[in-house]
């Protein structure tokens, strides 16, 4: 009982503090806000102002959820030194912190279980977000408001915020990278269609281009700032110097340089020479 009712009162000290820091945090928002419309700070500064100001009202959720959660312990915890009648275990009422779904039962059969053993995971579709990291360096390109698409997932979104900070994180080869949260709201009906806990591969638009010339990012080399492309003309390899316009992980956009219908190399070797015979293969 003493232990619990310390957790509660470090739980409070923590939804003060966050709501302090939170308040600060809104007032320098707004001053943020005044000085823009005057051309004083830029569109990022505020951009990172106010991703500041939404990641820190989720930390007050957070502390907050935290301390309901020490409350319903504190409480249980006083209900075993209260001596009460005998009652059936089927008439037992388990009270949740928070509202929700049912996500997952840890133990569906009978069982003892201690103050503070978990017993069922709660999901609040209605604040479901989707999160990823992403390279520190590429989190500058992006804005609130991008169109997001997911890999073999009928929904989009839009990006939501974009964490301020950058954290170190080791890759699945061992590189350690700074890598930077994003958080994508859902388009549509999230509560109906995805489930809690679901992973998923997003594709952010940083930009469309209607009726545009592109290839595959692998034909594409750069070499002393130019850019090049192999490319097949009568039979034999040229290489034709290419502009370049936005780009992904697989496409690159030519905006000058080949023509639609010209026959490129997929995958450039350092054996290739400008010259050599060549027969085109369709894939």
């Amino acid at each position: 009982w003493e232990s619990t009712r310390a957790q509660t009162e470090q739980a409070r000290l923590q939804v003060d503090r966050a709501r302090l820091v939170l308040s600060a945090a809104q007032k320098e928002l707004n001053r943020t806000e005044a000085v823009f419309k005057v051309g004083a700070v830029s569109q990022q500064e505020l951009d990172n102002m106010r991703a500041k100001v939404t990641d820190l009202r989720k930390e007050l959720r957070v502390a907050e959820s935290g301390l309901d959660a020490s409350r319903h312990q504190q409480e249980a915890a006083r209900s075993t030194l209260t001596k009460t009648e005998p009652r059936s275990v089927d008439s037992r009422a388990i009270t949740a912190p928070v509202s929700g779904i049912v996500s997952w039962i840890y133990d569906e059969h009978a069982r003892f279980v201690t103050t503070g053993s978990p017993l069922i995971d709660i999901a609040q579709p209605g604040s479901l977000l989707f999160e990823i990291d992403i390279l520190a360096r590429d989190a500058m390109r992006i804005k609130p408001g991008l169109q997001v698409h997911f890999s073999d997932f009928p929904l989009g979104g839009t990006v939501k915020s974009i964490s301020p900070t950058a954290l170190p994180k080791t890759s699945p080869l061992g590189i350690s990278e700074q890598r930077t949260r994003v958080w994508i709201d859902f388009d549509g009906s999230p509560a109906a269609n995805v489930p809690a806990g679901l992973e998923l591969e997003a594709h952010i638009e940083l930009a469309t281009r209607n009726s545009a010339l592109k290839v595959p990012a692998s034909a594409v080399w750069q070499e002393e700032a130019n850019a090049w492309v192999f490319r097949e003309k009568d039979g034999r390899i040229e290489k034709a110097k290419v502009e370049l316009g936005i780009s992904s992980a697989r496409e690159t956009e030519i905006t000058a340089g080949l023509n639609e219908g010209d026959w490129i190399v997929q995958l450039p070797s350092e054996e290739l020479k400008p010259g050599q015979k060549i027969s085109p293969v369709r894939e």
